[in-house]
């Protein structure tokens, strides 16, 4: 974490943090729990500065398995959201097309009832899918969510983002997830989220915004 945050305060990334890079994406370095939350901080830092540095090495593959990684154990599996909000921010979408699927699709599977998902993830699950709407615009999320399981956006929302959103805990998540929905529900997207949520046609109740922008 002290790497993480030294690198934060460099205007760029130095050889010595290009060099560490990929020694820290090798399996053996996340055998020790106690390196996990220190390791996922510095390649969240690191993506902020040399995004472009991780896609012309082709490095970003062995991100995504540190993603995967991440998202394997109980205790970790909120990071693994925390990770990829850095990667479809800075990554460019052009490089990320090809995994982008893969990136939704593999936390759902951890959502089922049946395997007892954490609050803590449910909402890092919130909280990625807004961050993303915010940069990549909700008609790209939406297609997203659909290609994975035609007609699953309606369901995402109403059983998962809306929920959950009140759920979320961090004030500057809450503002973003808050925000986000706000965005959609009253911009150009509207017709398209509020079909998503009553795809009957039925005129679906107001959402609260104290519900989803808690203060």
């Amino acid at each position: 974490q002290i790497m993480a945050q030294m690198l934060s305060f460099r205007p760029a990334v130095s050889e010595v943090y290009s060099a560490m890079f990929p020694k820290l994406l090798l399996p053996v370095m996340w055998e020790n729990s106690a390196n996990v939350i220190g390791i996922t901080r510095f390649l969240q830092v690191y993506l902020e500065k040399d995004p472009q540095g991780i896609v012309s090495s082709d490095r970003l593959k062995d991100l995504l398995g540190a993603f995967q990684k991440l998202l394997v154990h109980r205790s970790t599996d909120f990071l693994a959201l925390d990770l990829c909000r850095n990667i479809v921010q800075y990554i460019p979408m052009s490089a990320l097309q090809q995994y982008i699927k893969s990136i939704f699709s593999h936390p759902f599977g951890k959502l089922d009832p049946a395997k007892h998902p954490t609050r803590r993830f449910v909402t890092a699950v919130t909280a990625f899918h807004m961050h993303f709407v915010l940069i990549h615009g909700f008609q790209l999320w939406a297609q997203i969510i659909n290609s994975i399981n035609a007609g699953m956006l309606g369901t995402f929302l109403s059983q998962v983002i809306i929920p959950n959103a009140v759920h979320v805990t961090s004030s500057f998540d809450r503002r973003l997830v808050g925000t986000a929905l706000i965005r959609v529900a009253l911009g150009e997207d509207a017709n398209h989220f509020f079909s998503a949520l009553s795809p009957t046609g039925a005129q679906p109740s107001p959402i609260p915004a104290a519900q989803i922008w808690p203060s």
